[in-house]
């Protein structure tokens, strides 16, 4: 998208567009409930936890803090068993090894088997506050110890189906959790589904470790099989089938003798990180709590399948050298470039890049519905920019009969409406029309106007093109000291073309691109009085009632990419109340126009913008509290001048500026021709 600014200079003053700022989208504060995939530190300090206490390449920040902070937040660690070391005010509640609700914690050291229960932390939550905040996010993510945990059920005589309905189970209590925050008033609750547990590093590993058990060389065997695994290869599944054959070769087991182990712990860790995840969808579209999904499952699979797509060249092996990432620190690493360029710390946990891809994701899904809010918001900028074209040709005045009239312009908006994401658009048009005079009071006319926006939204995460054709009709009387017009705007067609959100996933980014349509219509009624004249000068005071309705078509993106999404239809309606004074000088053969009013905005209630994800089907989440500025200041200044019999031409400039540096301005070039 371009981005560029005009100045103008009117009346002497020199007036520059202003430039986009930070977002608008804010939350009032950030929760997070899970396990070790949102942990920022619940055991650091204990013994078996080295660095600063998180299941990643320490020292990094896990998605939950880069979320946070994303948003101005943070996520400091709430651990009531290790105050010490964590914050009692801390917003981050998740503990590794923690199971939904099975108090018993899944892990290779103490403190993941001493976790708190995803339930309890919610619980502990809600018993030291006042219910939910309505304006916080909040995330609870968790069922993949639950899935360890019973496929170590499945390895001591649980059969796997009955280990599906505890998946099935764990899914539906994940999801009560959810429902719980909502009654308690939380809006926005962030659940992310499982990845694929069958294809995570720990299913080859443990197939050795199970194979070899009582073997004096199993110790050896993972050392070769890991080492294998981090070498890593262009194609993931030669570097597994490499990794099994140099564990076969240090057991003395024969070619293939692992394959099949492992192709069990593959099959079984996929079904139940699937079972639960269908269980999990099911239960959020039939669920009454705006819950905002993530598509974990789809997007380690999309790193799996194009490592390279995601800035990654390992996903096979581990970064640690440590057998959990618990206690991985940078001396503990197979390169110290890994941290950056492989997806997994250990055998189940993302490195630091992987925890920062996983934020980045949270961040495209949630904003989203912010970035697209300014669609309409955008085309309503056109029509009033039209309603204000036709205003300054009836200012030039008209002749007897009939005449031609023409105006082009140029200028830009800066839209910051609550909740919606901050864009800034740089506007051009031409409107041509005709106007014939009945009598000396009344004209009555029409014009055509072709406008386009190239619209940026702010941090560089995309933009799109409006593109309308607009219909307006008008008549305008004038009898003494009094006159008075009403203007109606139609729009014929507007197209939103080239939708993008660019994504930033790690060191990548992506981008996700759609199209939509418009409907939209305005009506202006507009009247005032020259209550002062003296010489050339005249002045006195108007008021106007402006009416306007803009229809959003929803649309999809493109494709099945876990960052793919579509939207529901907007509806925006404003209806605004202006009073201001005028002024008018007649200067030798031409004339200067000013005018200077307040406007406010009588249709204040928010509105929503409602998303989902492409990639599971149903999911949709809204965004409230979308608002425009409650009040404008608006200044418009002219000059025309007659440049031969039935000519007239003029330049109009005109400034809105609402709350928070909500402005548009432009400024445009008109000529009269009478017949």
């Amino acid at each position: 998208m371009k981005n560029y600014r005009i100045s103008v200079l009117a009346a002497g003053i020199a007036l520059a567009m202003s430039t986009g700022s930070i977002q608008a989208l804010e939350f009032s504060d950030t929760y997070f409930f899970g396990d070790s995939l949102t942990d920022s530190g619940a055991f650091k300090g204990n013994p078996d936890a080295r660095g600063d206490g998180k299941f990643t390449t320490s020292p990094a920040r896990v998605w939950a803090e880069h979320l946070a902070d994303f948003f101005d937040r943070d996520a400091r660690a709430n651990n009531p068993e290790n105050p010490g070391n964590t914050d009692d005010s801390g917003t981050n509640y998740a503990q590794g090894g923690a199971q939904v609700s099975t108090p018993f914690g899944v892990g290779q050291t103490p403190s993941p088997q001493n976790a708190t229960p995803i339930s309890q932390q919610v619980d502990y939550y809600l018993q030291g506050h006042k219910g939910a905040d309505r304006n916080a996010l909040y995330s609870i993510w968790g069922g993949a110890n639950d899935v360890f945990f019973n496929m170590g059920l499945v390895g001591v005589g649980l059969p796997p189906g009955e280990a599906a309905l505890n998946m099935g189970g764990s899914a539906q209590e994940l999801l009560g959790l959810a429902n719980a925050l909502s009654d308690a008033g939380a809006r926005y609750i962030l659940v992310p589904n499982l990845p694929d547990i069958g294809a995570t590093p720990a299913m080859l590993l443990d197939a050795v470790q199970r194979a070899g058990a009582g073997n004096p060389a199993a110790g050896d065997a993972l050392v070769a099989a890991a080492t294998v695994l981090a070498m890593g290869g262009a194609d993931p599944a030669t570097v597994q089938a490499n990794a099994l054959a140099a564990a076969e070769a240090v057991l003395g087991m024969p070619a293939g003798s692992l394959t099949p182990v492992y192709q069990q712990n593959v099959a079984l860790g996929s079904g139940l990180s699937g079972v639960f995840n269908a269980a999990l969808l099911a239960g959020i579209n039939g669920s009454s709590a705006n819950i905002i999904s993530l598509d974990i499952h789809t997007l380690f699979g999309e790193a799996m399948a194009n490592p390279g797509s995601l800035g990654l060249i390992n996903v096979t092996g581990t970064a640690c050298t440590t057998p959990l990432s618990l206690q991985c620190t940078a001396d503990t690493l197979v390169d110290p470039r890994a941290p950056g360029l492989f997806f997994f710390a250990d055998p189940v946990h993302p490195t630091a890049i992987a925890h920062q891809i996983i934020a980045d994701y949270a961040v495209s899904v949630v904003t989203a519905p912010a970035l697209v809010a300014n669609l309409p918001e955008v085309v309503l900028g056109q029509v009033r920019s039209n309603q204000q074209r036709v205003q300054s040709q009836l200012s030039m005045g008209f002749g007897d009969g009939w005449s031609f009239f023409a105006n082009g312009a140029m200028g830009g908006q800066d839209l910051q409406a609550g909740q919606a994401w901050d864009v800034s658009a740089d506007d051009a048009s031409l409107l041509v029309g005709a106007a014939w005079r009945m009598n000396p009071y009344w004209v009555f006319g029409g014009a055509l106007e072709g406008a386009y926006s190239d619209v940026d939204f702010a941090r560089g995460m995309g933009g799109f093109e409006a593109n309308s054709a607009l219909l307006s009709g008008f008549a305008d009387y004038r009898r003494d000291s009094y006159f008075a017009n009403a203007i109606l705007s139609v729009g014929l067609n507007s197209n939103l073309d080239d939708i993008e959100r660019v994504i930033a996933l790690g060191n990548t980014t992506r981008s996700e691109q759609g199209s939509s349509s418009a409907d939209a219509w305005a009506i202006k009624v507009l009247a005032g009085t020259t209550l002062f004249e003296t010489g050339g000068l005249q002045a006195g005071p108007f008021v106007s009632v402006n009416y306007q309705k803009v229809d959003v078509d929803g649309y999809r993106e493109r494709g099945m990419r876990s960052t793919s999404m579509n939207f529901a239809s907007q509806d925006r309606d404003s209806l605004l109340l202006e009073g201001g004074v005028f002024a008018n000088y007649h200067l030798g053969g031409g004339s200067l126009h000013g005018a200077l009013s307040y406007e406010g905005e009588l249709n204040d209630d928010g509105r929503s913008v409602t998303a989902g994800l492409n990639s599971l089907s149903g999911s949709h989440f809204k965004l409230y509290d979308i608002e425009g500025s409650d009040y404008y200041w608006k200044l418009d200044l002219g000059y025309s001048r007659n440049m031969s019999k039935g000519v007239a031409l003029g330049i109009n400039y005109s400034l809105r500026n609402g709350e928070n540096d909500n402005d548009h301005q432009f400024i445009n070039l008109g000529i009269n021709v009478d017949f």
